[in-house]
């Protein structure tokens, strides 16, 4: 793949890299946060080159160098299934602090034990 394949252009936007009505993603943009930066500071054009007609992928010249994008399925949640996802979340972040806790307390435990032992 040459620069001079490059006749197109995509426009990077809070909902993902879109070209010809499609939206695309790929790691360097998830790792810089493209998307959240598109929505406080205006997207921005990419350049892009198409290998084949498979629109599943398109490559984005970025920093010197060719990255895959491949495209993203936007889907409709249920409201209920957006809460239930949520609290499940929540309850995740609540193990994991007590998780943490445990920890924290069983080090503190151990350390006092050997202090006293000695």
């Amino acid at each position: 793949m040459t620069i001079s394949e490059f006749t197109r252009f995509a426009v990077v936007t809070e909902h993902g890299i879109m070209y010809q009505a499609t939206h695309y993603s790929c790691t360097q943009a998830i790792q810089e946060q493209w998307f959240s930066k598109a929505v406080h500071h205006g997207g921005w054009s990419v350049q892009v080159c198409l290998r084949t007609m498979d629109k599943s992928r398109i490559y984005i010249f970025y920093n010197e160098e060719f990255i895959v994008c491949n495209r993203v399925q936007h889907q409709i949640i249920p409201e209920d299934k957006k809460y239930l996802y949520f609290l499940e979340l929540e309850r995740l972040k609540k193990l994991k602090r007590n998780q943490r806790k445990y920890c924290a307390n069983h080090r503190r435990l151990k350390k006092l034990k050997s202090h006293y032992l000695l």
